[in-house]
């Protein structure tokens, strides 16, 4: 994911994230532990991470490793974040595959989470829902 115009932010194979700027052609392991980056949440400048031990749970955190801060229980796959309202999409339901497409999504309620607020709303159901984006 892009966290800046010339860096972006990815996963290694043990769970840990990694930052790799396109402009100095270097990059290297971010000092935040174990983490899953699934989204960028540009007014706090935090990353959010999926943990996957000892329990499965999001957190937001710097880049730098500081202000690490819970995340919603988001209930499902966190797929868009709108910095205008400091809110995430996401969409909690069943995983399923849409054949003959090998990919999986979550057919689900799509919900927006107030983060500022720590309020949820179902937006609809029926969803289709996927990193990135929402249908």
């Amino acid at each position: 994911m892009a966290v800046s115009d010339d860096e972006i932010l990815y996963a290694t194979d043990n769970d840990t994230a990694k930052y790799y700027n396109l402009n100095s052609k270097t990059g290297g392991y971010l000092p935040i532990g174990k983490c899953i980056p699934q989204l960028w949440r540009s007014t706090t400048q935090q990353l959010l991470c999926l943990a996957l031990q000892p329990k499965a749970h999001y957190y937001f955190i710097k880049l730098d490793g500081s202000n690490k801060e819970s995340a919603p229980d988001f209930d499902g796959m966190p797929a868009i974040y709108l910095p205008h309202y400091d809110a995430v999409l996401a969409g909690g339901g069943q995983l399923r595959w849409r054949l003959p497409d090998p990919i999986p999504y979550e057919w689900s309620e799509l919900r927006a989470y107030d983060l500022k607020n720590d309020k949820a709303n179902k937006i609809a159901s029926g969803s289709w829902v996927y990193q990135g984006g929402a249908v």
